[in-house]
């Protein structure tokens, strides 16, 4: 299930020839998270933020509105600045873990979104924005996109919690910090595994994500479950009927200790999660799409279907290896259509 962008996303790679320099230490394990500023931004940043924060695995939870990282949203802050495409490392629990970060160009006194953007199986960091046009797409809404990395062999994710939760957590609180990002506007897309990614922290973590969008993703028993979110959660997800990495229908997947749920019967335990009553009502989007919705939901919870479609992006730059991809459609706008309606 390797990313379908990673091919051509590999040679974007990381410049050999850049500049590090630290840029906020953390209380609790000393955590440091450094900078390294990427191909054709060479300046060195002059602001070394002092503030400290507490992160750690015994920290209790807080909702998006106290983190006590970040304060309410009206409270004012001042953003660290970056480059718009920089790439970050933070420390977490004794492991270095790496993002990559586009910040659009600053509204002055706005406490701009936070998209989390999960690569697959196989890919990177700088896949999505790549595949899904997402660093685009944020500079023309003026939300702040992170691209986390995964670890291991793969690399991968851990949908079972383990490291991965705990590194999300502490990039949140401290992009809320840095780049004064309004905590109770945190959402979470990814592809394929990095879906996964997304319900498991919607899941767990309901509190932190205000809404979520899987693409081309799973859920259930060796995916994540169980999901039992502390409230409804807004939910719009995109598979294709052809994926054969992750088939529409359920059954084998690459990863023989884990098969793959049907993708209408994890987006009907969502549809439970929230709450809803009815459907889900099946309407054209397109001539090779159509839109599941379930009805009486306290959260909006949709599914779109794209005929003979494969493991790939809905309107966005995919590899042709990956099947059939439409472009009637786009998963990054309708998905930002979703989270732009969140209160």
């Amino acid at each position: 299930m390797v990313s379908p962008a990673r091919r051509r996303a590999s040679g974007r790679g990381l410049c050999q020839d850049r500049t590090d320099v630290p840029f906020r230490a953390l209380t609790g394990e000393r955590r440091i998270l450094s900078v390294r500023v990427m191909p054709n931004h060479r300046r060195i940043l002059s602001v070394m933020v002092a503030t400290a924060l507490l992160v750690g695995p015994g920290a209790a939870a807080q909702t998006p509105e106290s983190s006590a990282s970040g304060g309410s949203p009206s409270t004012p802050c001042q953003p660290t600045p970056l480059e718009p495409d920089t790439e970050l490392s933070l420390v977490v629990d004794g492991v270095e873990r790496t993002l990559l970060l586009h910040v659009p160009p600053p509204t002055p006194g706005a406490r701009p979104s936070l998209l989390l953007a999960f690569h697959g199986y196989g890919g990177g960091m700088w896949d999505l924005g790549y595949t899904g046009l997402l660093s685009d797409l944020a500079d023309a809404h003026g939300f702040v996109a992170a691209y986390p990395q995964g670890i291991g062999e793969g690399p991968t994710w851990d949908l079972q919690g383990g490291s991965d939760i705990p590194f999300v957590l502490a990039l949140i609180d401290e992009l809320v910090a840095t780049q004064c990002v309004d905590p109770s506007r945190v959402f979470a897309t990814g592809f394929s595994m990095g879906g996964g990614m997304a319900n498991v922290l919607a899941c767990r973590h309901a509190d932190r994500i205000a809404a979520i969008a899987p693409v081309d993703a799973n859920h259930g028993p060796t995916w994540g479950d169980p999901c039992e979110p502390s409230r409804p959660v807004p939910i719009v997800a995109f598979h294709g009927t052809a994926d054969e990495a992750l088939p529409y229908a359920g059954g084998d997947s690459p990863f023989p200790d884990r098969p793959v749920t049907a993708v209408e019967d994890w987006m009907a335990d969502w549809a439970i999660a929230n709450g809803c009553t009815g459907g889900p009502d099946v309407a054209p989007a397109s001539s090779d799409v159509d839109s599941l919705t379930w009805q009486g939901c306290a959260a909006p919870t949709q599914l779109y279907r794209v005929t003979g479609g494969g493991h790939t992006w809905p309107g966005g730059q995919n590899d042709p290896s990956f099947g059939y991809s439409t472009d009637a459609i786009s998963a990054s706008e309708l998905m930002w259509a979703l989270f732009d309606s969140v209160p």
